[in-house]
């Protein structure tokens, strides 16, 4: 039973540092923690448990923590997706112009 409940808590910090990267645009070591937070999420198993009152409210406790920090995640993945589009659209702007202001010479 404490090995579900140490998953679930192993999740979150992974969740955590990764809300950290993902904020700092630290993609490559984002990649490859997400990974190890999917492989740690993916044994998950809760099916046909066994629990009491007191442990089933401790791991109801820790999920929706859980889901929280993936919701968080999910935002701040986003803000920076459009971020990065937006710094890309630019850069593009000034690619072009650059050309165009080399062509006329």
């Amino acid at each position: 039973m404490s090995s579900i409940l140490n998953s679930v808590l192993d999740g979150i910090t992974k969740s955590k540092q990764l809300l950290g990267l993902a904020e700092a645009g630290e993609w490559e070591q984002f990649l490859e923690l997400e990974e190890q937070r999917q492989a740690t999420l993916s044994i998950l198993t809760l099916d046909n448990l066994d629990l009491t009152q007191q442990r089933y409210d401790e791991i109801k406790e820790q999920m929706t923590q859980l889901i929280e920090l993936n919701e968080q995640l999910e935002t701040v993945c986003q803000q920076q997706r459009s971020f990065l589009v937006k710094e890309l659209k630019k850069l593009s702007k000034g690619t072009q112009a650059k050309k165009a202001y080399s062509q006329v010479k």
